[in-house]
């Protein structure tokens, strides 16, 4: 315990007791004190450590650690492994049991049942607390035996005592038909058949998506580091429900939009606690629905690998009425503005060629701005017909990916194109069709040791594009990727089929007929070049 000063003012700081911090999810705890006068800090840090300390005693008496759904999921898993298990037994029996060994073990079962109402009766955990600390420990679970959440759990266990026994009484004299009634006491609860940390359930992810960009999983990373953290800790996958997921969203609302060197790497509880009594901009709520989108993915996953049964329990807490974010269209003015530039026409023969063509690559195919950036001279090919198109593909050797399975496309080269000598371009390429800057010393320094990826040349394109549209007066939300949006815009405008523009610029099909019976390799180039060309733009 002590007094420190941050930021202008002074701050309370107490550790956790170890036996409480995987119950309280944090190491210490630190509280503005909401002055800068050293004699008050100390009066006020005194009676805010008399309040923890009174919390930390509470918690190791009455602290539930376990809410009482997680005790009847934990006492419903052990009903159904016991039941298996007798069953198990029962059929390894090559004959069954004899009329003696029948009398025997229903006098046995019958002794066992009237213990266990003694028990109940008279709050006896002291038989039945072994079989507690087993449960807890094959399902890595922690509860101080003086909480109210280990009695709890004793007493439903003797509950669950007297049901198994009842029912080993009836399958004893070969009376089944019970256990297919409807009702709730006999409906088995399912439970993974092998309980996962979330840290263990989170390596398996990341594993299963390590194709992914390294930096997409590096943020998210950060994202599930503020979710342990968030719901008390490293603890089972399976014991997480809504109302974490919920206190999850409401901390990460409160986290400020940029957090201070000193203060990354913290609990969001942490940065939160000390940046309370200051002015600062919180995070939007969009940007919440992100992270949560994240936390949504990652339970969908787990479902889908038995490794969390039940509901998704992010869906349904994203803020709603937050606007998504959008890109305006380029207009004809724009792209006159763009492409008339001198700014841009420089390019062609300059010092950096490929800021020329990607754009242009960009406004006449529709292409996502990555799938440009990393193309090799080897995709732009011609067919027996005499058609040139871009073979857009994945190829992690060369560092090249796509979004999906439906980006890998082949995309005729427009006319316009042909015309400037984008193929006298490619004939002096060999490997990456572009290539970037090297980065200056300062831009190095900026993101070394910072866990960023690589910038791409599309990064770098990027920042120079968006110099050139201050310069010619191009206003708007109007990044790289609104080429895309004014491309597909304009081939709705042209008439083009809505399943030819999806293959064009690599979306998934719309419709039932698409999915299933379109075999977009065999769809003719002619015919999509045919469609390609309706695009007609000012460059």
């Amino acid at each position: 315990m002590g007094t420190v000063f941050l930021r202008g003012r002074y701050y309370s700081r107490v550790f956790v007791p170890a036996d409480l911090q995987g119950l309280i999810g944090r190491v210490e705890i630190r509280k503005s004190l909401r002055t800068v006068v050293y004699r008050d800090a100390k009066l006020l840090s005194y009676q805010w450590e008399g309040r923890l300390s009174h919390l930390f005693t509470t918690l190791r008496t009455k602290g539930l650690s376990m809410t009482l759904e997680q005790i009847k999921k934990l006492v419903q898993a052990y009903i159904s492994e016991e039941l298996e298990g007798q069953e198990a037994w029962r059929m390894s029996l090559k004959n069954g049991l004899d009329d003696d060994q029948n009398d025997t073990m229903s006098m046995v079962l019958t002794d066992r049942l009237a213990e266990s109402a003694e028990q109940l009766q008279r709050n006896n955990y002291r038989m039945v607390s072994r079989k507690v600390d087993d449960l807890l420990q094959r399902h890595k679970r922690t509860v101080p035996k003086t909480s109210e959440a280990y009695h709890r759990l004793c007493r439903e266990l003797l509950k669950a005592e007297q049901y198994i026994l009842k029912r080993e009484l009836d399958r004893q004299d070969g009376h089944y038909w019970n256990e297919f009634d409807q009702g709730p006491t006999r409906e088995p609860l399912s439970q993974p058949e092998t309980v996962r940390l979330i840290s263990e359930a989170l390596g398996d992810y990341f594993k299963h998506y390590e194709h992914r960009d390294k930096q997409t999983n590096h943020e998210k990373q950060g994202t599930f580091t503020r979710f342990v953290n968030s719901v008390g800790g490293d603890r089972p996958l399976q014991d997480v429900v809504k109302a974490d997921c919920i206190r999850f969203r409401d901390q990460y609302s409160r986290l400020p939009k940029r957090v201070a060197n000193d203060l990354r790497g913290k609990p969001m509880v942490d940065v939160i606690a000390t940046l309370e009594g200051t002015a600062y901009q919180s995070v939007t709520k969009t940007t919440v629905n992100l992270a949560l989108d994240d936390v949504r993915h990652f339970f969908q996953w787990a479902i889908k690998q038995d490794y969390y049964i039940g509901k998704n329990p992010v869906d349904g807490i994203a803020y709603e009425g937050t606007k998504q974010a959008h890109y305006d269209m380029f207009t004809d003015a724009d792209l006159k503005a763009l492409f008339q530039a001198p700014q841009f026409i420089k390019h062609r023969t300059g010092k950096y060629p490929g800021r020329y063509w990607i754009l242009l690559l960009l406004a006449l195919t529709g292409a996502r701005r990555e799938e440009i950036a990393q193309l090799l001279a080897e995709d732009i090919k011609q067919t027996e017909e005499g058609v040139y198109y871009i073979n857009i593909t994945d190829d992690p050797e060369n560092g090249k990916r796509v979004k999906n399975a439906h980006s890998r496309r082949k995309v005729p080269v427009h006319s316009r194109l042909l015309e400037l000598g984008f193929l006298e371009y490619v004939s002096r390429k060999t490997g990456a069709l572009f290539s970037k800057a090297k980065p200056t010393a300062k831009a190095a320094g900026a993101t070394a040791g910072k866990g960023k990826g690589r910038p791409t040349v599309g990064d770098a394109t990027l920042k120079w594009f968006n110099r050139l549209k201050r310069e010619v007066g191009v206003t708007g939300r109007k990044p790289l990727h609104s080429f895309r949006h004014t491309a597909i815009t304009r081939l709705v405008s042209a008439g083009v089929p809505q399943d030819m523009r999806d293959i064009l610029v690599g979306h998934a099909s719309q419709n039932v007929q698409g999915q299933a019976y379109t075999h977009r390799e065999d769809i003719s180039l002619a015919l999509l070049k045919e469609h390609l060309e309706k695009l007609i733009l000012p460059v």
